[in-house]
């Protein structure tokens, strides 16, 4: 996907990254995605959303299937006095 002016701008990041410890997240990732695919200003923030979206749903649905980890609060009547 990427070109070899894309490769070589990615990798000196990479290398800069490592050379100072600066750790390399899946930010970095997205956004040497989003370079070497010539993607539209904008469009880093529609994936992680998209992806962030996917991950709340999946976990959402983990928890529905399992007992609750959570104190849950309930109400509870009154009893007549």
């Amino acid at each position: 996907m990427a070109g070899a002016a894309e490769r070589a701008v990615v990798n000196r990041v990479l290398t800069f990254a490592d050379d100072h410890g600066v750790p390399v997240t899946v930010d970095v990732a997205l956004g040497a995605l989003c370079f070497a695919g010539r993607m539209p200003l904008g469009a880093g923030r529609a994936v992680f959303a998209t992806a962030r979206c996917a991950g709340w749903i999946g976990h959402v649905r983990e928890e529905l299937d399992e007992r609750p980890l959570r104190f849950r609060g309930r109400a509870v009547p009154r009893s007549p006095a």
